[in-house]
């Protein structure tokens, strides 16, 4: 059984490594301290913060291991990443980006990975 739970966990880590989008918003709370909030909007509910976006991005890409090994236990579909675009110019650029969200929830600060980039 052991086994198996490993060769999940390889199987997240390698899904979880895709570019999936994600989005940064800049928090200031109560007691005046700036966080950042980070989260892959195809992952309902898989999010993190920092004190850093840096560490918030750091911290990001460990819950998003840990959500799609929890979605393989249970054996759930992994929501694939936000499609990719391609847009061209003096250099082609890659980019998978996906927007979602509430007007009154519009994110001051939008931030993706790049997926490729080649000049």
């Amino acid at each position: 059984m052991a086994n198996s739970e490993d060769e999940l966990m390889k199987k997240a880590e390698k899904l979880a490594a895709r570019s999936y989008a994600i989005e940064v918003y800049e928090e200031t709370l109560k007691d005046g301290k700036e966080i950042y909030l980070v989260k892959n909007p195809e992952l309902r509910g898989c999010m993190a913060q920092g004190e850093t976006r840096e560490e918030a991005i750091n911290e990001l890409n460990e819950a998003r291991i840990t959500y799609i090994h929890s979605l393989l236990l249970d054996n759930l579909e992994v929501p694939e990443p936000a499609q990719e675009y391609t847009i061209t110019g003096t250099s082609e650029l890659k980019v998978n980006f996906k927007l979602e969200y509430k007007e009154e929830e519009k994110p001051n600060v939008v931030w993706g990975r790049l997926a490729s980039f080649s000049k």
